[in-house]
């Protein structure tokens, strides 16, 4: 008797979550300059979570810990670029994006999550006036 195993593994961002956030970006329709400089940043974002996939897969060697620590790294990148795609998405619908400058050189990623949550409310309200 045999069985056939398939292993999964889940500490690695999929490709088609990267090509749906391309694809949303190329689609958004914002004015070109702004969006020549969105899909750079875009791409450049997208071309580091690909390197960072690349350099700390299983098969490379990396040790369990490096692979998941190479995984928030690259989920952080992921949430980068879902912010990108974000900003492409809400001046397609005519919002503005408000940017808070952070003068410390590190916050705590909860703290991170509050400032992105106020950067959405003060564009969408801006956007009411």
């Amino acid at each position: 008797m045999y069985f056939s195993v398939e292993l999964l593994d889940v500490w690695q961002v999929p490709q088609k979550e990267i090509d749906q956030l391309r694809k949303r970006a190329e689609v958004a329709t914002i004015p070109p300059t702004e969006k020549q400089n969105l899909m750079h940043e875009l791409d450049h974002t997208l071309a580091m979570l690909a390197e960072n996939e690349k350099n700390n897969r299983l098969s490379t060697g990396v040790t369990p810990e490096e692979h998941i620590r190479g995984y928030e790294r690259s989920f952080a990148l992921l949430n980068s670029a879902g912010d990108i795609g974000w900003r492409m998405e809400r001046m397609a619908e005519g919002l503005t994006y408000v940017e808070i400058k952070m003068t410390t050189k590190s916050i705590p990623p909860s703290f991170s999550i509050l400032i992105k949550r106020i950067n959405r409310s003060c564009s969408m309200a801006k956007s009411y006036r």
